[in-house]
């Protein structure tokens, strides 16, 4: 990414990431269990470019040392967990197995899974619980909020190398994605934080089961947001 945008000129690279940045729209698929889409078999290799490059995100404090003791032990504050399309299916039939979360093979969530051809599992690092003092609990909770922040910032990265790469996107709450049984099975330690589930798919206009975004004409024209302050 860096030597092609050192090939651009300034206005082509702003050219360039405008239409990226405003062609980026969420792309939900409810699919079928029984009805698996095929997955070209370069996809997968597309999603780990764009979560490489995603990584780029800017982030203010390191992770706390309790979440370096493993094998991904970067001190960037999130954690992307990637499912390609043969471990999707494999997660539908291990959390139907999970009796407590009541699914079926007809569950919104569990279509979803099956309809995209990767999964995207973003985590972010919490400052340890056992903050000392008042100023300590301050401390930890201002850095948390930067955690989320860059971990967010690392997400939509990932959103914008998807849509530059024609993957289409949806960032999801997750659902019971979020819950332990989940974590065990994608092996995510339990002390990291779920902040949100990116389903991917390779751009397929065809598809039946598309809903596009719900609130992507609904934010309002940029001076209802935006303004320059003057003192």
């Amino acid at each position: 990414m860096t030597q092609q945008a050192e090939t651009l000129s300034p206005s082509q690279l702003e050219r360039a990431v405008d239409q990226v940045i405003q062609s980026r729209k969420s792309v939900k698929v409810i699919g079928d269990v029984d009805a698996i889409p095929e997955i070209p078999e370069d996809f997968f290799a597309k999603v780990q470019e764009a979560m490489k490059v995603s990584g780029w995100a800017p982030f203010h404090y390191m992770a706390h040392a309790s979440h370096l003791d493993r094998e991904m032990n970067s001190p960037v504050p999130w954690r992307f967990y990637a499912l390609d399309h043969q471990n999707c299916l494999r997660l539908i039939d291990a959390l139907i197995e999970h009796p407590e979360l009541g699914l079926t093979k007809n569950a919104a969530i569990l279509r979803m899974i099956a309809a995209y051809g990767a999964l995207v599992i973003v985590t972010w690092l919490p400052e340890p619980e056992n903050c000392s003092g008042e100023e300590g609990a301050t401390r930890c909770a201002m850095k948390n909020e930067e955690h989320v922040a860059a971990a967010s910032a690392a997400t939509q990265n990932l959103l914008l190398a998807a849509t530059a790469r024609n993957i289409d996107s949806y960032w999801s709450s997750g659902g019971v994605l979020r819950e332990k049984a989940c974590f065990d099975i994608c092996k995510i330690p339990e002390q990291e934080r779920f902040l949100g589930a990116v389903f991917l798919a390779p751009d397929m206009p065809d598809r039946e089961g598309v809903r596009p975004g719900k609130l992507r004409d609904s934010r309002g024209t940029p001076d209802q947001w935006m303004t320059s302050v003057e003192i």
